[in-house]
């Protein structure tokens, strides 16, 4: 803001978004301290586990009877 608040309108960046399909499901967040090449830089770096690092598993239910769900390589109805 560049000084003390007097009811100024405040610029702010748009928030960053990632969807499911690009990242897959976050069963884990974390921020570390902003610090690059041992200097503070004020603003934190945000770490996703996602399931993506494990490989997006797309399935249907079990058409073959064998049991198990089906392998797609491609999003599907029912998937």
């Amino acid at each position: 803001m560049g000084g003390p608040a007097s009811g100024q309108l405040v610029f702010t960046p748009p928030p960053f978004e990632v969807t499911a399909g690009q990242i897959g499901e976050v069963f884990g967040l974390t921020y570390d301290d902003g610090v690059r090449d041992g200097v503070p830089s004020g603003i934190p770096n945000l770490y996703a586990a996602a399931t993506s690092l494990h490989g997006i598993e797309i399935v249907t239910p079990d058409a073959d009877k064998d049991g198990r769900p089906e392998r797609q390589r491609r999003g599907t109805a029912g998937a």
